[in-house]
Order: C-alpha cells, then sequence, then structure tokens
C-alpha cells in the first residue's frame, strides 16, 4: 500500500480548481470549479479504495449562501450563479460515484443530497422543531480575512452593517446545524442518522437534539411530522407568523393590515383586502402557504406576473409553480402530476382565470381540494371581476364558480384600486362570506404630485425633456394615449439625450421583450408606453410617473402613479393637461361602445359613470384645491387639511397654480372665439386590408385571452354606428382618414389668415422630423435586414424613399396623420419578407434627379367627395362633430398659385351635403358661409 497510486484513466484530476471557495472569490467559472471538486472527491474515493476502504458516504454540495469576506451585493443578494451550481451538483456527483462503483470491485456507496435536504428545512422549519431563524451575521470589520462567520447568530438587525447576510438561501450556519442533528426527512434524500439523534421505528417520530438555543414556538395547525396522526386546527400566533416573514423574506415586521389578513384566511374566514400599490398584497397569501401545508392558489390575469413571482418564490426556496399556454408540455405535465400525487410538494399554484373556467382544471381542483390539500384561494387584482372598475376583464366574472364548488375553501380577494361601489361589487360577485374587509390608506406620502398646463407651454416635449433631466439618471415611466405618440415622443426624448424607448401593442414581441429587458436591467432610463405597462413589472425604484395624456379616470391614473415609488422612497407624479386632450376624451367616452355585454349594467349607465368618471380628473388639473386630498376622496376617504403637507404643487405654491389656472381659462375663452380645437377620433383598427390605426382603441386586446395584457393597449373605441360601419365596410383606411382629412383641410382654409398661419406653422413637418423619420425607417431596415438573413438593403436610399412616401402621402394633413403613416411602415417593415420588400423598395433605385423632383411633390390631390361619403357624413357627423367644433362663419376667398386643388367642398357644405357652386376645376373657390348655423359654444369647465 506503500506506492504511489494513479487515478484512473476517467478522472481528469485538476488540482488547480480544487478550491472551489477561492475560485468563486476570483469570479471563475462555476463549471470549471465544480469540474475540480468532482475530480477531487473521485480522487479520494479512489485513494481510499486502494487503502482498504470499501464503504463511502458522501454528502452534495449545500446551499453557499454568500462568500465569507464578501459582502453582499444589492442589499443581501447573494451570489446566485453559485446556488444554481450546487442545487445542480448533485447528479453530476451521482453519476461520478456511480462509475467508481462499477470499476471498483466491492465498492458501496450512500449518497446524500444536501442541498434538497436543506431546502427541505428551509420550506418547514418548524417541522424540524426550528424555531428560530438560523441565518448567519459575519463580525464588522475589515475584510482582511479576519473576520468569520459565526453560525449561532441571530437575525442581523441592520444587515448594511454586516459583512455578509443571506436573503435567499441558508448560509453554512444551517448546514452544520442539519449535520449535527437529524433530518427527519426522506431516507431517500439524506440517508444519515446522527449521534444527536434517537432512531426509533419506521414511521416513528425522532427526539431531535441540537446545540442552537431556541424558544418553544406556538403549535402550528401542521401535519404531524411523520403524518400518522390527524390534522389538529390550533391558533397561529403572531410570533410564528413573523419568524416565517424573517425567515424566508427577510423582513423583521408585517407592514398595514398584513397580518389581519394572513390570520384570517388561516382561521378560514374569507377576506377582501385593499392596500395602495407597494403596500405588499402578495405576502397575504404567500406566508399562509408556508405556515399550513397544501396548496394556495393564486389567480392572476398576467403571465408576466405569474412568471416574476414564482421566479422570486423559487430563488428563496419556496415551492412555487405556475400554469399557462406559454409553457411547454413537459412542464406543464410535471405539475399535474406533483398535483395529482397524494402530497403535492407544490405551495403556491399560481394560474389564469381563463384556466379555472375549464372543466377539466376545475375537476382537478375539487379532487385536490376532496384530499385536504387546498387551503387558500386568492384572487389578485380582484376590481377586474366589476363592471363598475376601471379595468374590467370578462374573464374574471367565470370566477365566481369558485365559491359554488369549492365553498368551504376561504377566498381572499386582493386589489390595489377600488371605489366603494367596485368594492361592493367584487364582495357579491365572488360570493365572499361575512368576510373580512379591510382597507389600509390609499395616501402614498411619498408621491409628489404636480399638473402641468400643455396650452401655457411653448414646447411640451422640450419642458419634458427638462424635468426628466432634472431629476437626474433616474427610472421613469410616461404613459401616452396613443401608440405614435409614444414613438414621436420618444424619439425627441432621444434627440434631447435621454436614454429611452417606446414600448406599445404595435411592436414585435422580441422588441418589447428587448425594451421591457433594457429598461428593467437599467439600460435605458425612461420607457414611453401605453396605458397598459406597468402590469406585473416589479420594479421598486421608479423615481417619477408621468402622464402626457389625461387619464380616463381617478383610478387608473391613481394605479398608474402609483408604480412611483414602491420601495416608500420620494418619487413624482407629473400630468400634462391639455384642453384638446380633454375634448377628445369626452368625445372617445360619450361615443364609446360597451365592451362590458356581460353586465346587466344598462349601456346608458355606463357611460355616465365613465363620464362622471373622467370628470373627476378634469377637476384634479382645473381645480385650484390640494391634489392629493382629490385622489384620496374620490376613494371614499375622509381627508384632514394637513394632510398632504406641501406634497403637491397646489399646496406647495398655490398662487402659482391660481396663476397658471387663470391664465388658462383666458387662453381658452381666446380660442373659443377665434375657432376651434380639432378633435381626432379613432378610427376602426383593422381594415379589409390588414392596415393598421394609430389611434387608441380597445380592439387591440385579445379579449378571452389569457396573453399578458401589457401586450395590448387598453383603451376605448369610438362607437361604430351602422353609417360608420358602412363606410368601413366599402373603405380601406386611407379613404376613412381622407374623409376626416378634407373636412379639416378646408377647414384652415377658411380660418383666421393669421391664425392659420400660426396654425399651420405648428402643424407643420419640419425638417428635423423628417430626419428623425429617416432615422427610425432605417433602423427598422436594419432590423429587417437582420430577420432575413442574407438579404441586402441599400439602407440610406430605402430609408429616403421610404420617408418620402409617408411624407407625400400625409406630409399636408399634419405631424399626427404624417407620424401614423411612419409608425405603419416601421410595423410593415418588422414582419415583411424579402419578396415584398423588392416590391415596395423597388421604387427607390430611381435616378437622383427623380427622387429630388418626389421630395418636393406636394401630397396626393384630394378629389371632391363622392355622393355616397356625402350622404354618409350628413348623416354621422351632424350630431357629433358640431358639437365639438366652433367654426367661424366669415366666407374666405383661397388662392394658392403654388398649388391648386380641385373644388372641395367647405365644412358647412362636408356637413349639410351640399354642392360647391364653383365647379371649375382649377379657379380659385369663394365658399359662401349663407346657410350656416352658429353652434351654441360649450361653456368652458374651468373656474
Amino acid at each position: 500500500m506503500g506506492h504511489e497510486m494513479s487515478p484512473p484513466p476517467f478522472l481528469s484530476l485538476d488540482k488547480a480548481n480544487s478550491s472551489f471557495r477561492d475560485r468563486i472569490l476570483e469570479g471563475a467559472n462555476f463549471a470549471s470549479a465544480g469540474s475540480g471538486i468532482l475530480d477531487s472527491t473521485g480522487f479520494g474515493a479512489y485513494n481510499l479504495y486502494h487503502l482498504g476502504a470499501r464503504r463511502f458516504g458522501v454528502v452534495s454540495m449545500s446551499p453557499l449562501g454568500c462568500c465569507p469576506y464578501v459582502r453582499a451585493q444589492n442589499n443581501g443578494e447573494c451570489l446566485q450563479v453559485a446556488n444554481i451550481f450546487a442545487q445542480s451538483f448533485f447528479d453530476p456527483m451521482k453519476n461520478l460515484l456511480e462509475q467508481l462503483a462499477a470499476k471498483l470491485p466491492g465498492m458501496k456507496y450512500s449518497l446524500g443530497n444536501a442541498y434538497q435536504m436543506t431546502m427541505d428545512i428551509i420550506q418547514e422549519p418548524f417541522t424540524f422543531n426550528i424555531t428560530e431563524a438560523a441565518k448567519a451575521c459575519c463580525g464588522k470589520g475589515s475584510f482582511n480575512g479576519e473576520n468569520r462567520c459565526d453560525p449561532d447568530a441571530q437575525v442581523c438587525e441592520n444587515r448594511e452593517e454586516y459583512l455578509f447576510w443571506d436573503r435567499f438561501h441558508p448560509t453554512q450556519a444551517v448546514a452544520r446545524f442539519a449535520a449535527r442533528t437529524l433530518y427527519g426527512g426522506s431516507k431517500n434524500v439524506f440517508p444519515f442518522s446522527s449521534d444527536s439523534a434517537k432512531t426509533t421505528e419506521a414511521g416513528s417520530c425522532f427526539n431531535l437534539k441540537h446545540d442552537f438555543t431556541m424558544k418553544k414556538s406556538p403549535l402550528l395547525p401542521l401535519q404531524d411530522v411523520c403524518g400518522g396522526t390527524e390534522r389538529k386546527q390550533k391558533t397561529i400566533g403572531k410570533e410564528a407568523l413573523v419568524k416565517l416573514l424573517r425567515w424566508h423574506f427577510g423582513h423583521a415586521e408585517f407592514r398595514g393590515k398584513q397580518l389581519d389578513a394572513i390570520q384570517a384566511v388561516l382561521s378560514g374566514r374569507d377576506c377582501f383586502c385593499l392596500m395602495p400599490t407597494g403596500g405588499g398584497k402578495s405576502m397575504c397569501y404567500q406566508i399562509p402557504a408556508l405556515a399550513k401545508p397544501g396548496i394556495v392558489l393564486v389567480v392572476s390575469p398576467l403571465i408576466a406576473l405569474m412568471e416574476n413571482q414564482v421566479m422570486a418564490l423559487k430563488e428563496k426556496g419556496i415551492a412555487a409553480e405556475y400554469l399557462s399556454s406559454t409553457q411547454t408540455s413537459y412542464v406543464k405535465d410535471k405539475i399535474h402530476e406533483d398535483l395529482d400525487s397524494g402530497k403535492p410538494s407544490v405551495r403556491l399554484l399560481y394560474v389564469t382565470p381563463e384556466l379555472i373556467a375549464t372543466l377539466g382544471f376545475m375537476s382537478k381542483l375539487m379532487k385536490i381540494h376532496a384530499r385536504g390539500h387546498l387551503n387558500l384561494i386568492a384572487v389578485d387584482e380582484a376590481h377586474c371581476i366589476s363592471t363598475w372598475g376601471h379595468d374590467f376583464r370578462p374573464s374574471y366574472s367565470k370566477l365566481s364558480s369558485l365559491r359554488t364548488r369549492l365553498s368551504d375553501v376561504p377566498i381572499l380577494a386582493l386589489t390595489a384600486t377600488a371605489v366603494p361601489k367596485v368594492q361592493k361589487d367584487v364582495i357579491e360577485s365572488l360570493s365572499l362570506q361575512n368576510p373580512l374587509v379591510l382597507k389600509s390608506s390609499f395616501n402614498r406620502s411619498n408621491i409628489f404630485y404636480e399638473v402641468r398646463y400643455k396650452d401655457l407651454l411653448d414646447d411640451v416635449y422640450s419642458d419634458l425633456s427638462n424635468v426628466l433631466k432634472s431629476r437626474g439618471d433616474v427610472c421613469g415611466i410616461v404613459y401616452c394615449l396613443e401608440r405614435t405618440a409614444c414613438d414621436d415622443l420618444s424619439v425627441h426624448l432621444c434627440k434631447n439625450g435621454i436614454s429611452c424607448a417606446a414600448y406599445h401593442a404595435g411592436l414585435n414581441n422580441k422588441l418589447r421583450s428587448s425594451v421591457l429587458d433594457d429598461w428593467m436591467s437599467s439600460k435605458i432610463q425612461v420607457v414611453v408606453a401605453t396605458v397598459a405597462f406597468g402590469y406585473g413589472i416589479d420594479r421598486k425604484d421608479v423615481r417619477i410617473v408621468c402622464h402626457f395624456n389625461i387619464p380616463k379616470s381617478m383610478e387608473a391614473f391613481y394605479q398608474e402613479s402609483g408604480r412611483a415609488g414602491r420601495d416608500q422612497l420620494p418619487s413624482r407624479s407629473l400630468l400634462y393637461y391639455g384642453v384638446d386632450d380633454r375634448k377628445r376624451m369626452e368625445f372617445i367616452l360619450r361615443n364609446s361602445g360597451s365592451k362590458k355585454s356581460q353586465s346587466s349594467i344598462s349601456q346608458e349607465g355606463l357611460q355616465k359613470k365613465s363620464l362622471s368618471d373622467f370628470n373627476q380628473m378634469v377637476e384634479y388639473s382645473e381645480g385650484s384645491g390640494c391634489r392629493r386630498k382629490k385622489i384620496l376622496e374620490s376613494f371614499g376617504e375622509e381627508v384632514p387639511a394637513s394632510l398632504c403637507k406641501s406634497s403637491c404643487d397646489a399646496c406647495k405654491h398655490p398662487n402659482l397654480v391660481a396663476k397658471y389656472l387663470e391664465e388658462l381659462t383666458t387662453t381658452c375663452a381666446l380660442r373659443q372665439t377665434n375657432g376651434f380645437t380639432r378633435v381626432f377620433m379613432s378610427s376602426p383598427s383593422i381594415t379589409d386590408e390588414g392596415q393598421y390605426s394609430e389611434f387608441w382603441n380597445r380592439d387591440d386586446e385579445a379579449s378571452g385571452s389569457e396573453e399578458d395584457i401589457s401586450d395590448s393597449d387598453d383603451g376605448i373605441e369610438v362607437t361604430r354606428t351602422p353609417e360608420w360601419s358602412k363606410l368601413s365596410k366599402k373603405s380601406g383606411l386611407n379613404q376613412k382618414i381622407e374623409f376626416l382629412q378634407r373636412a379639416e383641410e378646408n377647414y384652415f382654409r377658411n380660418e383666421n389668415p393669421v391664425r392659420q398661419v400660426n396654425k399651420s406653422t405648428k402643424n407643420a413637418i419640419s425638417e428635423t422630423m423628417r430626419e428623425a423619420s429617416k432615422q427610425r425607417l432605417l433602423n427598422a431596415l436594419k432590423q429587417a435586414q437582420q430577420r432575413l438573413d442574407n438579404f441586402k438593403i441599400g439602407f440610406e436610399t430605402s430609408s429616403s424613399f421610404l420617408e418620402n412616401e409617408c411624407y407625400k402621402k400625409y406630409g399636408k394633413s399634419g405631424k399626427s396623420f404624417y407620424y401614423s403613416q411612419v409608425a405603419s411602415t416601421v410595423r410593415w417593415l418588422s414582419t415583411a419578407n424579402s419578396d415584398e420588400l423588392k416590391n415596395r423598395l423597388r421604387g427607390s433605385h430611381t435616378s437622383p434627379s427623380e427622387n429630388t423632383s418626389s421630395k418636393q411633390e406636394s401630397p396626393a390631390v384630394i378629389s371632391p367627395l363622392t355622393e355616397e361619403e356625402k350622404q354618409v357624413a350628413n348623416d354621422h357627423h351632424r350630431d357629433t362633430i358640431r358639437h365639438e367644433i366652433s367654426i367661424d362663419a366669415s366666407p374666405v376667398r383661397v388662392t394658392s398659385p403654388e398649388t391648386r386643388l380641385p373644388p372641395i367642398l367647405s365644412f358647412s357644405e362636408f356637413v349639410n351635403g351640399r354642392k360647391p357652386k364653383d365647379d371649375q376645376p382649377n379657379a380659385p373657390q369663394k365658399e359662401s358661409g349663407k346657410g350656416l348655423e352658429k353652434p351654441n359654444e360649450k361653456r368652458m369647465r374651468l373656474h
């Protein structure tokens, strides 16, 4: 035995990789370090075998926690890749030992899965009589390697002061405890006993002993450790729940109404919980899942939210899963296999409301319940069930079957925003039985509320850019009403040096995911998005939320602005209010088609409520009182006068706000005297030719789908009357736009000459704008080339050609139509194949002289209205547009030496179906004002 032994050929010993700790500190590759550990283990076993050893006991790698002498990053988050490696280390070790046993006659081995053992202890610490959180705190001091971890230390009071704190996984202290005691779990996981434990017959309980100083905790309603006794329902004390909170989540105490909600559902009582955004609603069902064996079913409308929460829970060692259409069949089969087992390992199961509505899954839930494993049903975003809510989802109405089929399972309804009527509707719809109703204050004391007035600003884009720059390099969200506004605004912000990107349903999935990832990882500072963005996005350090258009209700505004400052640090809500925006939203709400057909509420009642909700936002913007007070009172809270403490602009600068409101009133009165404010309407979203409207509407949402609602631009569409539908069926999108465009252009020709010059200048498309559009198209072309691999594109020539195409089509119609066409082209480029690109770009290879000529060409000549269009205009617009627009009746002779258009109807004739007096195609026209009715001017709402 004295001779030197060489390792077998199937073991490649690499002594340089044997020190795993040192390799971690050096930031080495974990696969390389793991190879070193395996080699060292194999080499040691091989040598021991030749020294006479035949029976081997091997324990795989346990969770590592944070490495000694390395300060934890990001408030205690450990090196996650280290624990991912430790989790997957068991199988390679097992394979290695199997190879050794096959090569070495007579070798026997037992392998303990230390990682799984420790995870079992984490998930049910009370099962193993661990009543104190055994996480370790390292001593204070320098990083000179002298500080050692104290394995018996208690939870750190202040994690920032210590060299290491493990928020997600146990440290070596837990593994050392487990080694000194008997693991009372599966022998397949850890097939070893301990000298400090008394072993008895199979199926009996073990007398666990350890050298930790622990206090006796209140008994939990857990099934007996060995599963041999009946379930005993006993009260779960606050102390035990707080220990779970500290152990799994690292929080010292519960916040707000969390503890009340947790104790209610654990006692079997229904509960309605109303907490503001960032109030910790998820803790109300996650702690019960840990305190009691069995499954907590969580209903969520968002796949993204489910994915994020499940990922975070798994990082903490908590058994959580989700079921959705995005998962592979293999993953779903494994989850269903676990659910069908006698004792499911999953503690939290996240599902969509659509899945619950299926007979197959409901049948599975009933079987799980019959076996006594379904403890709680938590309905997140519960306001979605109410037709009176700002975010009604038809799929949520199917949840009423839960009470019918699972009558004795407690239901926990959670929401961050619900007015009293919605609260009542949620409780009735879910059939909550004598529920405990818990309401936290809606006050977000860390948010400063401010309103700025578009009509008083020279350049809204520049103003927003300056605001964002003044905040420094912070995270922000800007909400816009339309996709085109998102694209437009993001271009302007980028030009002003702000790192940002647009996010809306018009972008393809890959681009949306890229933007979201960049924003979440702080590669970009600001995301400019439609209102659906933010659902399921768990980012707590958003410092500013800006609404570029007025929201449709106080509930929507509160939820969206509440995405700022979820970490409780000072943040800001900024609303840009414009009278044009207000009129447009009023028009949309008055004419909105109801998608709430499943409700018994009449369409008229819904319309009145929508307008009433919107009036609250108008009062919030146009009123001079405390903005915080208006928000809280809209949710039924009584607010003392001293609550705000100058945390809104109206309280901090009352005189300045009063001055702005006076100027706004004067400006609006002047505008009413001189003319009208244009109102753009949403056209139907998809035409027969598959072209897309750039206006905000609800058709973008996949109704009844379980897809992430952040993939859609949730909004309201204009009512499609029979007359408008008749035009829709016979015309493409371009004809419909021209239909509105002609009246608008005629108005500008007849408007006050001085004011027309100002408006034309303001609405003109500058060279700077065109260059920005070319750049957007250039980027889209580059992405298209990457997507199509070998397809070659002349980027500069093609982008100029496409931009010129957009300019020729809508150059004189104004910025909105022009940007709409550019955005539509960008989206077309994201899906077009090589043949489609070749056909469309064929014209880009013309000579330079031709390109120059075409660039100077004016937009396509607009033809007179057909008789059919006149009739539709007369029927459809008589009662709507005339109430939205004030008309200057004075006749004006329009002469244009540069561009002569065919005869075009005046706006009066457009509405009343009259013909132009002069049929000469090229003669300057003099429009008659005879017969014009001056509409009643709308009373200003400002006061």
